[in-house]
């Protein structure tokens, strides 16, 4: 199982994000980009469960979207803003974010 985890997000990774930002996609958080949100609006009906976003968030993605639909991605912080992240390896990582 934990193969086939692997696979979907390497087939995420270098499928969907490496061609949508090109030489600036990076693994664990170190994406550059102007605005995240906007650049996955299109991928939501796809790719994201955002089912624990508010309506009311600010970036005006689609919420509500694909309730624990298997091979969905979700936001482990619920829509915080990660601030620093420590990534020792596979499954062991610590991040701070803000509290709204």
């Amino acid at each position: 199982m934990l193969d086939l985890s692997k696979l979907h997000k390497y087939k995420f990774h270098y499928d969907v994000v490496k061609p949508l930002w090109d030489d600036g996609a990076h693994l664990l958080f170190t994406d550059k980009t102007k605005d995240v949100y906007e650049d996955m609006t299109p991928l939501v009906p796809t790719q994201f469960d955002t089912s624990g976003y508010p309506e009311d968030h600010p970036s005006e993605i689609p919420t509500g979207m694909n309730k624990k639909v298997l091979g969905m991605f979700k936001d482990e912080v619920g829509c915080k803003q990660i601030t620093k992240i420590v990534g020792l390896c596979a499954k062991l990582y610590s991040c701070l974010h803000s509290v709204t």
